[in-house]
């Protein structure tokens, strides 16, 4: 159970309300409506039932007699931040990246720590490697951290800055080397790659490719460029394309089809429903009650197959056009 504030015209109420499940769903129930906020606040009641509730919670009572100053601290950290971070470090292979590249290296100090405590101080409260020194007492730090000193902190930023052998600076340049921060950046991507790859359908304009980087060695090679890069290697398609343009040389057209136009609407009508995707099936299914429904991303998939199938059908139908003319030439 939660309190819940709900608006009703200008005033707002406070509300007791539990969750429950129907049908597969959380749905909300109001347990108590204690009153309009604005008078709750003003005369206290609200103080007043949680402090009645709080007799019932042991953790309640050890905060509000800390808070009332009825018990003497000894000493109190934080560890939320730290907690939350902790986790999306170990999850994006942070540790795991430094860990690699200390294993020919001896350092008589958790590095993977002190490099860890300094970034978690550069989020919550930006400062210098001394200001990390002093921030890092008022956290509750795991894995050695807050027995790290200052000189642990310099000496790992100064293995962060360590620049690379040669033979593993390609693509840095003359002003800047790269160094152990990048490798690090490099192992990290490494790991999160594959973050995108669980693609199902890639839509491209196969008239015209060009290839970056060292691609196309096989497919591509240079030439003129309707994308005006005629210094990167790229392929065409030239079933229809190439057809259409020997044909223009004669003077001879290729008038668009109606069944062409109706294979692009197809084709982008397929688009919208995979664009919408599971998106579009959780919507189906919350109108429907049918949790388990893909009608969208099948709609979809469907209308996409018909189009590829009414695709060849047109390129033959250009194709036979053409080399009719071509015979008569």
């Amino acid at each position: 159970m939660f309190f819940r504030v709900k608006p009703a015209g200008p005033r707002r109420y406070r509300q007791i309300v539990e969750n429950h499940w129907i049908d597969g769903r959380s749905r909300q129930r109001v347990v108590a409506t204690l009153g309009r906020l604005d008078h709750l606040q003003r005369d206290g009641r609200l103080e007043s039932l949680l402090a009645s509730g709080a007799r019932y919670a042991q953790q309640g009572l050890l905060l509000t007699g800390l808070h009332n100053g009825q018990l003497d601290g000894v000493r109190r950290q934080r560890f939320g931040a730290v907690a939350i971070f902790e986790r999306l470090w170990r999850e994006a292979g942070c540790d795991a990246v430094i860990a690699g590249l200390l294993r020919q290296r001896s350092f008589e100090f958790p590095v993977e720590r002190a490099v860890f405590l300094t970034v978690l101080h550069r989020l919550l409260a930006p400062g210098s490697d001394r200001a990390a020194d002093k921030w890092k007492h008022d956290y509750y730090l795991l894995g050695g951290a807050a027995e790290l000193g200052l000189h642990h902190l310099y000496r790992a930023m100064a293995w962060l800055g360590e620049q690379l052998p040669d033979d593993e600076q390609r693509g840095s340049t003359r002003l800047v080397p790269l160094c152990t921060k990048d490798r690090i950046e490099e192992g990290i991507f490494q790991r999160r790659r594959d973050l995108f790859t669980n693609t199902q359908v890639v839509f491209f304009d196969t008239t015209s490719i060009y290839f970056e980087g060292e691609g196309g060695d096989e497919l591509g090679q240079y030439g003129h460029s309707k994308d005006h890069r005629p210094d990167l290697k790229h392929c065409r398609e030239i079933l229809v394309s190439g057809l259409r343009e020997y044909l223009a040389e004669l003077q001879v057209p290729v008038p668009v089809t109606r069944l062409a136009k109706w294979k692009t609407t197809v084709q982008l009508v397929a688009i919208g429903f995979l664009l919408a995707g599971k998106a579009g099936d959780e919507v189906i299914a919350f109108v429907t009650g049918n949790d388990n429904t893909t009608v969208v991303t099948l709609t979809g998939l469907t209308l996409l197959w018909i189009s590829a199938v009414v695709t060849l059908y047109t390129g033959y139908d250009y194709f036979r056009a053409g080399v009719r003319h071509l015979i008569e030439e």
